[in-house]
């Protein structure tokens, strides 16, 4: 059986390819907008099953589906890709002084049996001070604009001024490998 990736963020198709594993990748294409929570495991939970209702319609063979969802928690407060860059500059800002921490939701679904299971993977990042030249060449790069929170802990721009993280990298960067590898055994996928 396939294994199939529903997403399409370079992160996470990154990150997945570090179990050594074929996989192809289906863009859910849903308004992530239009689902909205004030709870972030919640949201990331609502918003993955809404990805792999979006995928699954798009597939017809049996296979392993993967979706995901992450939003940056600061201080109890969700922040998710900014709108502008404005509000990325915000949230580098805000950075400095509170440590972001990930909410990661995964579900995975085997489309032979029909299961479906989702888990939510929380981690933290907690960065040495940020200067605004550096928050201005994080804004110009334009990478930052597509990430929740503002920021991709292994950019070469800002990963010096990373100081320490809770949980894994592999959860920060948008899939937190030992949640999708367990999750994957529950549905019967047997190739780990």
């Amino acid at each position: 059986m396939k294994l199939i990736l529903g997403s399409s963020s370079p992160f996470r198709q990154a990150v997945l390819k570090k179990l050594g594993l074929p996989f192809e990748i289906l863009s859910p294409e849903i308004d992530e907008k239009a689902i909205r929570f004030e709870d972030p495991a919640t949201l990331v939970t609502a918003i993955a099953q809404a990805k792999m209702d979006a995928v699954l319609l798009k597939i017809t063979e049996p296979a392993f589906v993967i979706t995901s969802d992450q939003v940056t928690v600061s201080d109890g407060r969700i922040m998710e890709k900014p709108v502008s860059i404005e509000e990325a500059r915000e949230h580098l800002i805000r950075h400095r002084s509170i440590p972001p921490g990930t909410a990661t939701a995964v579900c995975v679904a085997n489309t032979s049996t029909g299961e479906r299971v989702c888990g939510v993977d929380f981690a933290k990042v907690y960065f040495s001070s940020i200067p605004d030249d550096l928050i201005d060449r994080l804004i110009a790069d334009g990478r930052v604009l597509i990430s929740s929170g503002s920021f991709i802990v292994n950019d070469p721009i800002i990963d010096a001024y990373v100081d320490h993280i809770e949980g894994t990298l592999d959860s920060i960067e948008g899939l937190p490998l030992d949640l999708v590898q367990s999750l994957l055994k529950q549905v019967g996928f047997d190739r780990l």
